[in-house]
């Protein structure tokens, strides 16, 4: 729980802070993932899977207090801001939709844990192209800053 709430802190930090912070959970959550695809699910790996969904669980949970605070960092215009936080909710909440149908068809169609190592496999990759999307931003932030400097001083 302190560890939210360390990040929750760390949102109300310099631009880069917080972008970084972005991708470095989406990494740490997608390595976690993928170590669970590569568990036999022996009952001698208890310990390891119990910790590793753990990590899961706390990257899912701080993800959750930076969501919102990335639209003050790319500078989204308050008369825009509902709009960007409609989009980001239809974005970041899709896969309570998707997530257990894709779950029920790897288990349904793929036996002996492989389904559950399927399903892990694509929440990884997921988690790591929202890693590369964070880093894809933090690369454009400072041209969207210049863009708008430059716009300010024509005016």
């Amino acid at each position: 729980m302190p560890i939210i709430f360390f990040k929750s802190w760390l949102t109300d930090r310099p631009v880069s802070t917080m972008n970084i912070l972005l991708s470095i959970t989406l990494l740490v959550s997608s390595t976690s993932f993928f170590l669970l695809c590569l568990l036999s699910g022996d009952s001698s790996q208890l310990g390891l899977m119990i910790l590793l969904v753990m990590i899961i669980s706390i990257t899912v949970s701080s993800l959750r207090a930076i969501y919102f605070a990335l639209l003050e960092e790319i500078d989204i215009p308050l008369a825009a801001t509902g709009t960007a936080v409609g989009f980001a909710s239809v974005i970041g909440f899709a896969p309570d939709v998707f997530m257990p149908l894709l779950m029920g068809y790897f288990l349904d169609n793929y036996q002996d844990g492989v389904g559950y190592r399927y399903f892990f496999a694509t929440i990884a990759i997921i988690c790591i192209v929202g890693a590369l999307s964070s880093w894809l931003i933090m690369k454009r932030i400072p041209k969207l800053h210049r863009k708008v400097r430059s716009l300010a001083n024509v005016s």
